[in-house]
């Protein structure tokens, strides 16, 4: 820290996300560009706190002498990182296949649509690796339908279990869609903030590879 920076106060505080914030202010006889040239760089770690790392310098009141020094430091006060947040969602999804295990390789007249309840889980969370090998659960395999058409008209999810049964486990595969998760860089190569989601779906029946 420049010698020309007298503490007055430290105010430490917690974001909505979980991570801690502390705002250092000082008050020094440097004018307020010198003290911005004089304020550590964006991004150096507090000397007190190594996991916190300075997001931002201003002088709000600055004045030609006895400038005011704002420092924010964002990070983790003890090295921990916040709670993962896991969640889990669903939308309407469909689905179609014209073959079956009983068939296959060869395909049927009518294909099979069936809608169904896709759940996503979805897994929050900071890391200071960027690939970090957290993962949220997989989502339970479906287990009822919406609805199914064998191309002679929209049936109801419940009627006939048995043909519901075979569609679910012959006529279809369970699979898992994982796209690339989001990392979004708080402190390059130090603070990431990584989302992750996967989500249950059918898909036409294929023999296994």
């Amino acid at each position: 820290m420049d010698p020309s920076f007298i503490p007055v106060e430290v105010v430490p505080s917690k974001t909505p996300f979980g991570l801690d914030q502390l705002r250092r202010i000082y008050k020094t006889a440097l004018s307020a560009e010198d003290a911005i040239a004089a304020a550590p760089a964006v991004f150096a770690a507090d000397e007190a706190f190594p996991t916190m790392f300075l997001t931002s310098a201003t002088t709000p009141e600055s004045a030609a002498s006895a400038t005011r020094v704002e420092l924010v430091y964002l990070g983790s006060f003890t090295g921990d990182m916040p709670a993962q947040k896991a969640t889990s969602s669903g939308q309407v999804a469909s689905a179609t296949t014209n073959t079956s295990s009983a068939i296959f390789p060869a395909t049927a007249t009518n294909p099979a649509t069936v809608q169904f309840y896709a759940i996503t889980n979805t897994l929050s969370f900071f890391s200071d690796d960027s690939a970090d090998a957290s993962e949220p659960d997989d989502p339970p395999e479906i287990a009822a339908l919406i609805t199914w058409d064998l191309g002679f008209g929209v049936q109801p999810g419940l009627s006939q279990p048995d043909l519901v049964a075979f569609l679910l486990t012959e006529a279809f595969i369970q699979a898992i869609i994982e796209p690339q998760p989001e990392i979004e860089p708080i402190i390059d190569g130090e603070l990431y903030q990584i989302i992750k989601r996967k989500t249950r779906t059918l898909q036409p029946y294929a023999p296994p590879a």
